[in-house]
């Protein structure tokens, strides 16, 4: 059976979910506007149980984009616009959508991902630490 290109596949739907270690209440996120530059078209609230909805376009008239934070979760939904199309909606070819998807996605974590560290060398003296760093 032969094997398909990827651009052979086209993409309905992409998701990237996150869980946080700690569940918080997360309602005044602003990533949405990170990601994309600009504001949402929708922004929905609800208080029990805590949860924010927030969509506008990602590729104007093919795709939305929706962010879903929760608690528990966070999830960011890519979808084809619905069209009158006899064929299932798509909104591209998946390598090209998945690397625009994936720019995007980066965009947001890496406001989400911190690493530090304190790190030590033990020297002999004070001195061999000096000559080591050049000073």
């Amino acid at each position: 059976m032969p094997v398909f290109p990827l651009t052979d596949w086209s993409v309905a739907q992409l998701r990237l979910t996150a869980f946080p270690v700690i569940a918080e209440r997360r309602q005044d996120v602003n990533w949405w506007a990170v990601v994309m530059g600009q504001e949402p078209d929708v922004r929905t609230l609800k208080t029990t149980p805590a949860q924010a909805e927030i969509s506008g376009p990602f590729q104007a008239g093919t795709s939305r984009l929706t962010l879903s934070v929760s608690p528990l979760r966070t999830d960011w939904s890519l979808t084809a616009e619905p069209t009158s199309s006899f064929w299932p909606d798509t909104i591209g070819d998946f390598p090209t959508v998945l690397a625009e998807f994936l720019e995007r996605m980066r965009r947001w974590l890496v406001l989400r991902l911190a690493l530090g560290g304190l790190l030590m060398h033990r020297e002999e003296s004070r001195e061999a630490g000096y000559a080591r760093i050049g000073a």
